[in-house]
């Protein structure tokens, strides 16, 4: 079985960069193998992903190429001519 630490995933995978739990090291985000009565323990825990073998890794080129192309004002979603959601902060109704 394979492991991965992944951090909080309350909080932005918040945590340290590396940690050992029940005797196996783990750098955060990286696979590696582990006994299956560990990652039976691991899998119930939200910190840790556990599967049979590790996912491919998602090619960076593809999510960095993911917009070319298309038109930009079209993620303009409030239409201030910048792309996303406005910042403005809408203030709260007491």
């Amino acid at each position: 079985m394979k492991a991965r630490f992944i951090g909080n995933p309350a909080k932005d995978g918040e945590g340290p960069d590396s940690l050992t739990m029940f005797g196996e090291a783990f750098e955060k985000g990286e696979w590696r193998e582990v006994p299956d009565p560990v990652a039976a323990r691991l899998s119930g825990n939200n910190h840790f992903e556990v599967a049979e073998t590790a996912p491919e890794p998602v090619a960076e080129a593809v999510v960095e190429n993911a917009f070319n192309g298309a038109d930009p004002l079209a993620f303009d979603h409030d239409q201030n001519g910048q792309l996303g959601g406005s910042k403005k902060r809408r203030k709260r109704k007491s």
